[in-house]
């Protein structure tokens, strides 16, 4: 995909995302992935509340569990939550302005 591409992909997530959230306010719950590593048993509790379930320990310590997992990111899933994944994208800031000026573009043309 080009950036113009990925934009358009982007905003129509958004968009369906908000169709949902007003539809039906309160069943979708947003988590941003900073939130998750960062402080992440109070996003965990948050996130299982939402869902009605409790909490339990295995939650905050996914490495630790021996089900198969049968994706190509199975060694990601037996790692400990990290927060490595924060700011990956500064090397890459340069190749990524076409990506965010066709954002904001996007969202220019949708205000």
């Amino acid at each position: 995909h080009d950036m113009r591409s990925l934009a358009h992909y982007f905003a129509q997530y958004q968009r369906v995302s908000m169709h949902w959230h007003n539809t039906m306010p309160g069943v979708m719950l947003d988590v941003p992935y900073a939130a998750l590593v960062s402080d992440t048993e109070a996003t965990l509790h948050r996130v299982l509340e939402h869902c009605a379930l409790s909490m339990e320990d295995a939650c905050l310590h996914p490495e630790m569990n021996t089900a198969p997992v049968a994706t190509p990111s199975s060694t990601q899933v037996r790692e400990p939550i990290h927060a490595r994944g924060l700011g990956g994208w500064q090397p890459y800031e340069k190749f990524l302005r076409p990506l965010r000026q066709a954002l904001g573009e996007l969202q220019g043309a949708t205000r």
